[in-house]
């Protein structure tokens, strides 16, 4: 048995034979996992595809890469892990753990923040990686709806008008104009009961900003779900004022026969919030997330902060890790958080999922509750991975 190691470039071929095995073929689909995930599944991204070979066959695999992050304004490091899979003979051997203690290892030294996996499995949790409570889902029922704006479906001349909207948001993955050309593309290939609708509002003929040369103001990307008792719809990513996507939802699900179309925002993006909605629930951010280097992760962050604490605060606040803790410290004010899973849960879903003993540290409780949960994107968004 050969690895953990990242893959040769000669050796691509054969992860992604087991790739498309194991999540596709298998399943009775097209091998089509490097269409669909082509920033991951990448022969320019071997050294981030770790792998364990028997003899000449790759047996398991943890794919990773790096994707840099706005949070309001401010770039962080993450990684968004997927393809995680081993041949069906060779399971159960431990195998994939000890490719992500490798791939864990690798990131650290890479300076990478923190991991997005597109999973909520318990080989997961198990390490620390953490499922969060941080978005509020929207629930809209069909509905035709009077509309002073135009929905209709994409076309190419729409997209550097939504690379704009795109762009103007302050949390937000970084993305190329080439990377985001090739999402809308990727993420939106149907396979088994999942199809893909790409709408773009427009304005009204005749109104000033239409005539004036700016008629995209807004556009929706929605997963449809066939199974065999309801046919929902799932909004992958969208632009647009909360009054217009209310009725565009509706409008949508109308017209495709949908049971209902729902709409993830998260909790501090509260100029996205939707005031016309049939439901609405509070529930997690998808996937499973871990910090992998806090305090690099805390450094990072360190421009967000002064934007909510005052800066003779920010300046003197100190993190680092010792013992498997992460700690702050301000002063003579010492706060330490037991572990990778306490302090995941805090900075990403805030201080009241995960309660802590602030005696004797007035400054760092502050500090905590107003910066966070950060602001965060929907990870299940066009960059999942």
């Amino acid at each position: 048995m050969e690895g953990p190691r990242s893959a040769k470039k000669d050796e691509f071929s054969k992860v992604l034979e087991l790739i498309n095995h194991v999540f596709r073929i298998s399943r009775g689909h097209k091998p089509t996992m490097q269409q669909e995930f082509p920033l991951l599944i990448n022969e320019n991204n071997t050294d981030n595809m770790i792998v364990m070979l028997d003899e000449d066959t790759c047996i398991s695999t943890v794919n990773y890469m790096h994707e840099d992050i706005l949070i309001q304004g401010t770039r962080v490091n993450g990684a968004s892990i997927g393809g995680v899979c081993t041949l069906e003979d060779y399971r159960k051997f431990g195998y994939s753990s000890r490719i992500l203690d490798k791939v864990e290892e690798k990131m650290f030294n890479e300076k990478v923040d923190f991991t997005l996996i597109s999973g909520e499995r318990s080989l997961y949790r198990r390490r620390g990686c953490k499922v969060v409570k941080n978005f509020y889902n929207y629930s809209l029922h069909p509905k035709k709806e009077e509309m002073d704006f135009q929905l209709v479906p994409y076309e190419n001349w729409h997209l550097l008008h939504m690379v704009d909207m795109y762009n103007s948001k302050s949390t937000r993955y970084c993305r190329s104009l080439e990377e985001f050309k090739t999402l809308l593309h990727s993420a939106t290939i149907p396979w088994g009961n999942f199809s893909y609708r790409k709408y773009t509002i427009l304005g009204k003929e005749g109104g000033f900003h239409f005539e004036q040369g700016i008629k995209v103001l807004g556009y929706i990307v929605v997963r449809i779900m066939s199974e065999e008792a309801d046919k929902y719809g799932e909004v992958v990513e969208a632009a647009g004022n909360s009054h217009m996507l209310s009725k565009a939802f509706r409008n949508i699900a109308n017209d495709l026969y949908l049971s209902r179309i729902t709409y993830n925002v998260h909790l501090r993006d509260r100029e996205a919030y939707l005031y016309d909605y049939d439901k609405i629930t509070f529930g997690n951010m998808g996937g499973t997330v871990k910090i992998i280097n806090f305090k690099n992760f805390m450094e990072n962050l360190r421009p967000l902060f002064y934007q909510y604490e005052e800066k003779s605060i920010v300046d003197n606040m100190e993190f680092y890790e010792e013992s498997n803790q992460c700690i702050f410290k301000y002063k003579e004010e010492i706060l330490k958080i037991e572990d990778k899973e306490a302090i995941t849960n805090l900075v990403f879903a805030g201080p009241m999922a995960e309660k802590l003993n602030y005696k004797d540290v007035p400054t760092i409780e502050k500090f905590i509750k107003v910066n966070f949960p950060i602001p965060f994107v929907w990870p299940y968004n066009l960059n999942y991975q």
